[in-house]
């Protein structure tokens, strides 16, 4: 079941079912300018907010640019997340959030399998 889509998000209904949905993997297919990173940025911001950690999550772009551009925009949120929280618990949790973003796993895909290579060439 998906939960109510929070007061003051600005979300389509198929956007904030992309946002809401648990226990899947995602997979967010979208032509150029409908929100797709906003959508995975509000979804990686909800799966901090459960505790889980940004690096423990694989976010696959198709562009180096479009893997930039989330990064940056994660960490616009995160920001403006610890300035709004009045929960210190919650504010320190940003913050750890915000020192994980360099070794978090947003990337191309060809990014991602080269480290997966480098990581286990031995095994082939």
């Amino acid at each position: 079941m998906i939960p109510e889509k929070p007061k003051g998000l600005q979300a389509t209904p198929d956007q904030w079912k992309a946002i809401a949905t648990r226990g899947n993997n995602l997979l967010v297919s979208a032509s150029a300018g409908s929100g797709k990173t906003k959508v995975l940025v509000e979804r990686i911001l909800m799966h901090i907010q459960e505790g889980i950690d940004i690096n423990e999550l694989l976010v696959v772009t198709f562009t180096e640019l479009a893997a930039k551009e989330m990064k940056e925009r994660l960490r616009s949120k995160l920001e403006e997340a610890i300035e709004k929280s009045t929960d210190e618990v919650l504010q320190q949790r940003f913050a750890k959030q915000l020192q994980l973003i360099p070794s978090a796993m947003i990337s191309t895909i060809h990014s991602f399998c080269m480290k997966v290579i480098r990581r286990y060439f031995y095994l082939a």
